[in-house]
């Protein structure tokens, strides 16, 4: 008996790949598949394209499939709650419009893997980070230590620790057994687009056991929100942005007393860092001078912790060069004065340039030698600043 495995496809607006994520779904070799499209409101959905293809391309393994629209757009988290309960399989996954299941076998060992874990609801695999090509790997999103943590500790707080800092768990590769959302609930709808990450936090919480399985089981392809349109992008990253601080707020401080004191302190200067981040984008850029002053007295600090670092890697080799080109100028002025002056003479009779000529190097080389001076200063300030950071992550 093949228990039906319910894989959704999510789509919005963006559908250059989506046919790919159709035949890698296609071509499993699991007996028993319930597809799903759906479509959070976008103005040019191709569904009759689809649906043909679908008629035209499925085959035995796909025993039922239907395409689902939204009338209007909700939103990543919404969007998956709505059709994580119209799915009718013991088992349920989603990929993106642009992602594809790694190879034919990913969803029989999704089943193989889970079925033997009758206290186990959720599973997780490798996540290969591609380019616009799938076979163009960048990265495996599944860090070295968290793979140690899932496969051979299972230790719930040491899963949380890391997880306050960042959202270190895969959601695209999670396999549920939908009793999972019967006993722990749908995705968080508190937020718009971050799904996964307020999950995670839950789960490493509650200490609901998670099964890892060391294998590839989808290509993401990076930057969705960069394929849009600068109008949509602005809205998407605002959004996402939002939804990171308000995760934060109701998911991280308030259980930062469980975590040890150094990632305690990491966490809060990270997520003021963030902060000073989102309400640039959301709040001061593009309002000018004015905006720009009053977002560096806000957050003048952070921005000292960004950027002279920064500052003192770009002046790094070169902070001699200004106050160097200073001096061979006053070296030379005297000679290059004379030499300009005479030819001057030669073809402009009546023309003393000599005298104009050295009050130009003289004010070049005071110029360029109190510019020298400023840029050293600057740069042993960073370097200063740059010596004390290393010394107090070393020791504290």
């Amino acid at each position: 008996m093949n228990p039906l495995v319910t894989i959704i496809i999510l789509c919005y607006d963006e559908f250059q790949y989506v046919y790919q994520a159709l035949n890698s779904v296609l071509k499993q070799d699991y007996p028993n598949i319930e597809l799903i499209v759906s479509d959070d409101a976008s103005e040019n959905f191709p569904e009759e394209r689809i649906r043909t293809y679908i008629e035209k391309h499925a085959g035995k393994n796909i025993t039922a499939w239907y395409i689902n629209r939204n009338e209007k757009h909700v939103g990543t988290v919404k969007h998956l709650n709505i059709v994580a309960k119209l799915a009718k399989g013991e088992y349920f996954m989603s990929v993106s419009a642009d992602d594809t299941l790694d190879n034919p076998e990913v969803v029989s060992t999704y089943v193989q893997e889970l079925s033997t874990k009758s206290d186990m609801d959720i599973l997780m695999a490798q996540v290969a980070m591609c380019g616009e090509k799938v076979k163009d790997i960048h990265y495996y999103f599944v860090q070295p230590h968290i793979r140690e943590i899932l496969l051979h500790h299972q230790d719930s707080n040491a899963l949380f620790n890391e997880l306050v800092q960042h959202p270190y768990l895969p959601s695209v590769s999670t396999f549920f057994r939908h009793t999972f959302f019967e006993k722990h609930g749908y995705f968080d709808e508190s937020y718009h687009l971050v799904e996964d990450w307020p999950l995670h936090l839950k789960i490493a919480r509650e200490h609901i056991p998670v099964l890892y399985v060391d294998f590839v089981a989808v290509c993401h392809r990076s930057g969705g929100v960069s394929h849009r349109n600068k109008e949509q992008q602005d809205l998407i990253y605002n959004q996402y942005l939002t939804d990171l601080q308000d995760i934060y707020t109701r998911e991280v401080q308030p259980y930062l007393d469980q975590v040890p004191k150094d990632i305690r302190e990491r966490v809060a200067h990270k997520h003021r860092v963030d902060a000073a981040w989102s309400c640039w984008i959301t709040t001061y850029r593009g309002t000018g001078l004015k905006g720009t002053l009053q977002y560096l007295f806000r957050f003048f600090d952070i921005e000292l912790y960004k950027r002279l670092p920064q500052l003192y890697h770009k002046l790094r080799g070169k902070q001699w060069l200004v106050l160097l080109a200073g001096l061979l100028i006053g070296c030379f002025g005297n000679w290059a004065s004379a030499v300009i002056g005479y030819s001057g003479a030669l073809l402009f009779p009546g023309w003393d340039l000599y005298v104009p000529c050295m009050v130009l190097f003289s004010v070049a080389t005071k110029v360029l030698v109190a510019v020298g001076a400023v840029v050293l200063a600057v740069y042993y300030i960073a370097k200063l600043f740059v010596l004390i950071m290393d010394i107090m992550q070393l020791y504290f």
